[in-house]
């Protein structure tokens, strides 16, 4: 009976890396596509609106819960199809099998790809929601395709990689709307069996040239770079346990040349020194946009690791001690308390230098 499966009034919060959330009107576990399948026509019959929750890693749950059925997805599965050109290797996986699993295989199988994405917490479905970046590589570049479940009608569909909305940081899947009535089931990424090693990568306080050079690793294997992206993220807290935290709270703002020019003035009038110390800070995206790293203009307001050490806002919610772009629960957060907090950060940033914060964290 589809009804044993379900729980209700289930609190959410554990089920987040943010360990924030109220309950769950109700709650299943989906570990297989029939049982996704099952749920979802369970959900249509009794006209449930549906949430699907992968890792909770990018997301932040309302205090007063979700109504309706929430799945959690744990549909998981390895397939490695054989090579369909000369260096190319495709994987296809279940949606809700651990992201660095799948990296931590890819690598120990010496494909190169997915090597510099090591570390992210969630799942591969979550990925392709978030579409996923890190060090110079998005994920959205090596998807070949996306099967997924309609829930309303509990039909499949295949997305080709143009059909996905990707963009920065950002799918058809997370917008509202049509997206969200999709329930990824598995995905299928090309790989490549020649290296395509990306090193270039570097800001302030992160190389992935240095770690490498100070190991005399000439000649890196894909599980080399895995731990070069690994010791880098420890090294900022970016790893799965090391805080209550969605990780990086705030995309990297992308601007205009124009609007670039106005926040570069209030940098080199106001902050020379803190952007000598960060740089670089910026980077070019085509001929007319600037990307700008958000936690580079959070350095320059009182809310940075350095300045917000020790505080705290409303005894409940701080900034990571090695990582300003991490907002994160001190123990007793509510998401109340982490939207009035982040909203104060994003409207002092607004003032400052007149552009406007995006959250990366999708709120349910």
């Amino acid at each position: 009976m589809m009804e044993d499966k379900i729980k209700h009034d289930v609190v959410l919060a554990p089920y987040t890396t943010f360990k924030i959330g109220g309950k769950a009107e109700m709650f299943a576990i989906a570990k297989t596509e029939a049982e996704l399948l099952e749920l979802a026509r369970f959900a249509a019959e009794q006209n449930l609106p549906v949430t699907i929750l992968g890792g909770g890693s990018n997301v932040l749950i309302s205090d007063d819960g979700i109504t309706g059925l929430v799945i959690k997805v744990e549909t998981r599965g390895v397939d490695y199809e054989p090579v369909v050109a000369p260096d190319d290797a495709v994987v296809t996986v279940g949606a809700g099998m651990s992201w660095d699993e799948l990296v931590r295989n890819t690598t120990e199988k010496n494909l190169w790809g997915l090597e510099n994405l090591s570390g992210i917490p969630g799942t591969v479905g979550g990925a392709i929601v978030q579409n996923i970046n890190a060090y110079g590589v998005t994920i959205a570049d090596m998807v070949s395709k996306v099967t997924a479940l309609h829930l309303p009608s509990q039909t499949m569909r295949r997305f080709a990689p143009n059909e996905c909305g990707f963009e920065y940081r950002n799918s058809w899947f997370k917008q509202s709307g049509a997206g969200r009535d999709y329930a990824i089931l598995k995905v299928s990424l090309r790989l490549s069996t020649a290296k395509k090693m990306q090193a270039e990568y570097r800001s302030s306080s992160q190389s992935i040239e240095t770690y490498l050079k100070e190991r005399d690793i000439t000649e890196p294997t894909p599980s080399d770079m895995r731990e070069a992206i690994l010791h880098i993220r420890s090294r900022i807290g970016m790893l799965e346990g090391m805080y209550q935290s969605a990780g990086s709270f705030f995309k990297n703002p992308i601007v205009t040349k124009s609007d670039f020019a106005g926040v570069a003035d209030v940098v080199e009038s106001g902050h020379a020194e803190i952007s000598a110390k960060f740089t670089p800070w910026h980077w070019p995206v085509g001929e007319d946009k600037e990307k700008i790293s958000a936690a580079f203009l959070m350095e320059c307001t009182p809310y940075n690791k350095t300045n917000f050490a020790g505080q705290n806002y409303n005894g409940t919610v701080g900034i990571s001690p090695v990582h300003t772009l991490s907002v994160i629960n001190l123990g007793n957060a509510g998401a109340s308390d982490v939207r009035e907090f982040t909203k104060k950060i994003s409207d002092t940033i607004e003032e400052k230098f007149g552009i406007t914060f995006e959250s990366e964290v999708r709120v349910l």
